[in-house]
């Protein structure tokens, strides 16, 4: 699945507006209703970007110079805000296009650029993975409307449609990807990888990817049992009506 490229994401036929907007100032407050939530975010020219929905143990959000630790879920994420869990902290954004993000201890993650709720002000997030591990559940991926890109200090990932993955930066700088359902671009040194449901690739710093390597999807990792978890919490029973 390796392949020399010196492709624009996915075949991209676009550059994205470039537009400066000012951050807004980040406050330590209570939790907010979810009806207010609009509001609160609409200081970036009118745009909704992202918001937490849980948090668990010891979690900072860095935005410009003021770094606060009292959060709450439905506090908002704009672009450039750093997210940082402790070796007990945990968390879950949902983003404006439906994806949900989860944090695992120890994990810094930078939300270098957010698409909004309608794409006319942003149609890029990219994020950056520092340190730890996240699992992304891409939802109404169109790779060629969209791009949604996590960046390591070793690769870059190109999500190229609906699914679940795995990110994780080991602290030797390691890369590891994971698919469980869905299809991702894994670049590093101008050389990509095809990652599809059921496969994993790995690079390590300075090398190329990987070939991909089919994995068990049974198997997993405390973090892979909380998200599982996360997912049950939203399945609600349903009653069938004779």
């Amino acid at each position: 699945h390796v392949m020399r490229t010196l492709r624009l994401v996915s075949g991209l036929a676009f550059f994205p507006l470039m537009l400066t907007v000012p951050a807004a100032p980040y406050a330590q407050t209570a939790a907010i209703p979810q009806a207010d939530y609009d509001d609160r975010v609409a200081d970036q020219g009118g745009a909704v970007f992202g918001r937490l929905r849980l948090v668990e143990g010891d979690l900072t959000l860095r935005r410009d110079d003021e770094i606060g630790a009292d959060l709450y879920p439905n506090d908002p994420v704009t672009p450039g805000d750093t997210v940082t869990t402790g070796p007990d902290g945990r968390a879950e954004m949902q983003l404006a296009d439906g994806s949900v993000v989860r944090l695992d201890f120890d994990t810094q993650l930078i939300l270098q650029s957010l698409s909004d709720s309608s794409n006319q002000i942003e149609n890029t997030t990219i994020l950056q993975l520092a340190t730890g591990s996240i699992i992304i559940y891409a939802n109404e991926m169109d790779s060629s409307q969209k791009r949604f890109q996590i960046d390591t200090d070793s690769a870059s990932v190109f999500l190229l449609s609906d699914g679940r993955f795995r990110i994780d930066v080991r602290p030797d700088g390691t890369t590891h990807v994971s698919s469980r359902r869905g299809a991702a671009e894994v670049m590093a040194l101008e050389v990509s990888s095809i990652v599809r449901s059921g496969e994993r690739t790995t690079v390590r710093p300075g090398r190329i990817p990987s070939d991909s390597q089919v994995f068990n999807t049974r198997l997993g990792d405390d973090f892979d049992s909380w998200s599982a978890e996360r997912d049950d919490a939203f399945v609600r029973p349903g009653r069938v009506d004779d």
